[in-house]
C-alpha cells in the first residue's frame, strides 16, 4: 500500500493540473476582452471616415447655399440696373455683379473639390467597412474558440476534481490537513523534492544533514525550515 507521502505526491500532481486549469479559466475573460479590443482600431478608423464624410457633406451644402445666395444677389443687381438712370450707378452695379460672379466661381470651384473629396471618402468608407467586417469575422471565430475552451476546461475540472477527491481520501487526515494548509499558503505546491546535495526544491535552500537523513529513513513529516514545504526524497537524484 502506498504511503501517505506517496499519495500526497500523486495528489500534488493532480492539484498542479487543477491550479493550471483554474488559472486558465480565470484568464479567459481577459483574453476575450483583448480579442474584442482588436475591433477598436477598425471601429475608430471607420468612425473617423464617417465623421469626415459628414463634415464634407455639410460643407458641400453650405457651398451650394452660398452659390444660390450669390446668384440671387446677381439677379437683384441686374433687376436694379433697369431702374437706375445714371451711368455711374449702372457701372457701379456692373462692378458689384463682377465681384459676386467671381465669388460664385470660387464657391463652385470649392464645391467641385469637395465633391471629388466626397467620392474619395465614399471609397474610403467602403474600404473601412470591409476591414471592420473582416475583423468582426476573425474576432467572432476567436471568441467562439475561447468559449469552447472554457467549456472544455469546466468539464475537465469536474472530472479531475472527482479524481482528486478519490486520491485525497486515501491520505490520513493529519497528513492531508497539513498538506492543504501549506498548499493554500504557498499557492503552487505544498511538497518539495530534495534536490542534488540536499537542497529544497521549493526554495533552493540547503537542508541540514539531519533533515536529509530523516527524509530518507523515517516515515515522519519533514518540513523545510525556510519555505515550510513538506519534503520528500528524490530517489535517483545525485547526492554528494
Amino acid at each position: 500500500m502506498a504511503s501517505n507521502l506517496d499519495q500526497l505526491i500523486a495528489l500534488q500532481e493532480k492539484d498542479r493540473k487543477l491550479l493550471q486549469l483554474r488559472r486558465e479559466a480565470r484568464n479567459l475573460p481577459e483574453k476575450k476582452k483583448s480579442v474584442e479590443a482588436k475591433l477598436a482600431g477598425a471601429l475608430t478608423a471607420l468612425d473617423a471616415a464617417k465623421a469626415e464624410a459628414t463634415r464634407t457633406t455639410l460643407e458641400i451644402r453650405e457651398s451650394e447655399q452660398a452659390v444660390e445666395t450669390l446668384k440671387a444677389q446677381v439677379r437683384k443687381y441686374k433687376s436694379q440696373q433697369f431702374e437706375i438712370r445714371s451711368n455711374e450707378a449702372y457701372r457701379a452695379l456692373e462692378d458689384e455683379i463682377r465681384d459676386v460672379n467671381r465669388n460664385i466661381t470660387q464657391q463652385e470651384e470649392r464645391e467641385l473639390v469637395l465633391m471629388e473629396k466626397m467620392e474619395t471618402l465614399k471609397q474610403t468608407l467602403a474600404d473601412k467597412e470591409a476591414v471592420l467586417a473582416r475583423e468582426k469575422e476573425t474576432v467572432a471565430v476567436e471568441i467562439a474558440e475561447l468559449d469552447r475552451r472554457l467549456e472544455r476546461i469546466q468539464a475537465d475540472l469536474g472530472e479531475r476534481e472527482a479524481d482528486r477527491a478519490s486520491v485525497a481520501a486515501l491520505v490520513e487526515p493529519e497528513w492531508l490537513s497539513r498538506y492543504e494548509v501549506i498548499l493554500k499558503n504557498k499557492g503552487d505546491a505544498a511538497l518539495a523534492r530534495v534536490e542534488g546535495s540536499g537542497v529544497c526544491g521549493g526554495c533552493f535552500m540547503k537542508l541540514t544533514p539531519q533533515q536529509v537523513f530523516d527524509i530518507r529513513n523515517t516515515p515522519n513529516m519533514v518540513f523545510c525550515n525556510y519555505c515550510g514545504r513538506m519534503l520528500y526524497y528524490a530517489y535517483g537524484a545525485k547526492q554528494s
